[in-house]
């Protein structure tokens, strides 16, 4: 379906349909109320803009409605005073086939806060005698010869099933966001190495620092990097897609993740040499948190709109 985008044929104002309008109801406490009649009623809503604000948003209009599936019952109604539009002057755009986040959509989301409780749960709580979560990193817990291999190992396979879950639920989610689309397809690209990790166990230090280390320690070292590559990718992206202030939420964790992760790189080579390694535990553990806490805030957000069309409204896009 292709929009007349004419900003002239536009009288009064402009109804959009909650989907699309869910990023625009914390402008003003009347399109929050709007918006959760709509939900609560299920019915064909709207979040009225005056004519001002939508000549600002014109283009990202033109593109929104370029993204609805031709077959999918979507339509632009411009029959002031009818059934289909019984607001004078409006342009009214109609919800049939949009996508929406369903239960089962919803479901795959909770996923996403599962996984992140899990895995904060094993690097904080999984431990051995003598091992000090401060001064050792999480990939200790999984070392060869290590105590808490097998438990991990366990844990590690509903986590990767629970990440992948989740990398689904943000996928179908996307509706016509490409940015959501590219930042579902990074989280199963991370969850599938999770494939992998099994057979990238690093040695223990000591054994590391003797030259005992093998290939499992280069692959471990490689899948690392790869699992930071994905994970800044899909928090750039994560940041694009929806309004200022998860943009700004996003960059504030790459900052973070930078900073621990140089803290972290810089005590590496001790650990390899079984030199003392004060907080290069802490530090590893507080960069995976950070990505965990994002991923919970994505799924909220997902949660929250009910679909990943774009805020565009109250400097959502600014």
């Amino acid at each position: 379906m292709r929009a007349d985008c004419s900003a002239a044929d536009l009288i009064g104002a402009t109804v959009l349909p909650l989907q699309i309008a869910a990023g625009l109801a914390k402008s003003t406490p009347e399109r929050r109320r709007l918006a959760n009649r709509m939900r609560t009623k299920g019915e064909t809503g709207a979040v009225i803009l005056r004519s001002a604000e939508f000549s600002a948003l014109h283009q990202h209009w033109c593109r929104i409605a370029d993204s609805f599936p031709s077959n999918s019952g979507d339509r632009i109604v411009r029959d002031a005073g009818t059934g289909n539009a019984p607001f004078d002057g409006v342009m009214v755009v109609g919800t049939a086939g949009m996508r929406s986040t369903t239960a089962w959509g919803k479901a795959l989301l909770v996923c996403g806060v599962a996984s992140s409780l899990l895995y904060a749960l094993m690097i904080w709580g999984i431990r051995y005698d003598g091992y000090d979560p401060i001064s050792q990193v999480p990939s200790e817990l999984t070392a060869i010869g290590a105590p808490t291999r097998a438990l991990w190992a366990r844990l590690g396979w509903i986590y990767t099933l629970l990440i992948t879950a989740f990398g689904i639920g943000v996928w179908t989610s996307a509706g016509g966001n490409r940015a959501v689309r590219i930042v579902g397809g990074l989280i199963l690209a991370y969850a599938s190495l999770g494939l992998l990790w099994p057979f990238a166990a690093m040695h223990q230090r000591e054994v590391l620092a003797a030259g005992g280390g093998t290939l499992s320690d280069t692959l471990h070292v490689v899948l690392g990097a790869v699992t930071v590559f994905l994970m800044f990718l899909a928090i750039g992206f994560g940041a694009s897609a929806f309004g200022k202030p998860f943009r700004l939420y996003s960059i504030a964790t790459i900052v973070v993740l930078l900073t621990f992760g140089a803290l972290t790189f810089f005590e590496a080579p001790r650990l390899q040499a079984n030199q003392p390694t004060p907080w290069i535990g802490l530090w590893e553990r507080i960069n995976i948190s950070v990505f965990l806490l994002w991923v919970v805030a994505l799924g909220a957000m997902l949660w929250r709109t009910g679909s990943a069309h774009r805020e565009i409204a109250g400097g959502g896009t600014s």
